[in-house]
């Protein structure tokens, strides 16, 4: 009987410790169960973005070089990438036909005078009437206009160029023939003028820029960088092609002289102040496009993945416009452990 109780004693003592040992291995269970993270405490901030971009260099003058006249070309004196000087003569038509014309135009000038001077004559001796001199007279200022449109054609039979720069582009050859305003060269006026990188940019950000902001430059192919820049133009109307809207940005010194066409990088700081999170690249999970995910608390016990916004991308910060709202506080580190409803412990809170 002894034998009995002590066996009993045994078991129930035997019992009670794996009771109380399965009891701290479930405490242990819950508090694993906890991830650990750091935070960040959230709030809207004004903040200047920071645009990386791309463009080319053009001058603020390029301009096709044509024709006033139709004809045969009978000159072209430059080639591609000619210095020229302001009032150079560029190019010739054959004159042939247009010095035809204007002989012509003088030729019925001077009919119509004297037509006018014999009817004049007639009127004061009462031969001729009142309207009759009035014809002639008529005829006499159109033929005048005629000459006077012949010898302007004359003169601007030749091209020559309106400001000091280089020849970008010859677009035709001697003999060729053009119609009227056909573009035959295309120059600008580098010599005189400063340089301007052209940039385009979605609708949303050129909504954010303003004329006046501020920009660096940087010019790879000539080793150049942190040239000052300013923006001096927005476009009014979108690329029908590309839908985008261009931005022409002037180099401020004048001692920087790349080639139009050539490539440059630019950093444009906007004088626009947006209310917007920032927050840092680690917050960011499953990112696409201008949508991204983040895990947020407000009690410091739950996480919640949410949608975000991205209004933009500066160097060391991601802008968000949505998806914040009703939280407080954004989950940093420990982040790539957490799942929608996660239960997390508190390491840190960083300020914004």
């Amino acid at each position: 009987m002894k034998n009995i109780h002590i066996k009993f004693a045994a078991l129930t003592l035997v019992l009670m410790l794996a009771a109380c040992s399965g009891k701290k291995v479930e405490q242990v269970k819950i508090q694993d169960d906890q991830i650990p993270v750091s935070t960040m405490l959230l709030g809207k901030t004004g903040h200047s973005e920071n645009l990386l971009l791309t463009g080319q260099f053009t001058t603020d003058d390029e301009t096709y070089l044509s024709f006033k006249t139709g004809g045969i070309i009978d000159k072209i004196y430059v080639r591609d990438g000619d210095y020229v000087s302001k009032g150079q003569l560029l190019a010739t038509l054959d004159l042939t036909e247009i010095k035809a014309l204007n002989e012509q135009a003088e030729v019925a000038y001077q009919k119509s005078k004297r037509d006018y001077q014999r009817v004049l004559n007639l009127y004061q001796d009462s031969v001729a009437t009142l309207e009759q001199l009035q014809n002639t007279e008529s005829v006499m200022e159109l033929a005048k206009q005629q000459k006077l449109s012949a010898a302007f054609n004359l003169e601007h039979s030749g091209i020559r160029a309106l400001t000091t720069g280089y020849v970008l582009k010859r677009l035709v050859s001697q003999g060729q023939i053009v119609g009227p305003g056909s573009p035959v060269l295309l120059v600008n006026g580098a010599g005189n003028q400063q340089w301007v990188l052209r940039t385009a940019l979605s609708d949303k950000q050129w909504a954010s820029v303003s004329v006046g902001d501020k920009a660096l430059v940087d010019i790879p192919a000539l080793q150049l960088t942190d040239i000052d820049a300013k923006v001096i133009r927005k476009a009014e109307m979108a690329d029908p092609y590309t839908g985008t809207f261009t931005i022409d940005v002037l180099i401020v010194s004048n001692k920087v002289k790349p080639a139009a066409g050539m490539v440059g990088k630019l950093k444009l700081k906007l004088s626009a102040q947006s209310n917007v999170w920032a927050i840092p690249y680690e917050a960011l999970l499953d990112a696409n496009g201008d949508e991204a995910y983040v895990f947020v608390t407000s009690d410091d016990k739950k996480a919640h993945k949410v949608k975000v916004i991205i209004k933009s991308i500066s160097e060391q910060l991601v802008l968000v416009e949505k998806g914040l709202e009703h939280f407080t506080h954004l989950i940093l580190k420990g982040n790539a452990y957490l799942k929608d409803g996660s239960r997390i412990i508190i390491n840190k809170t960083e300020q914004p």
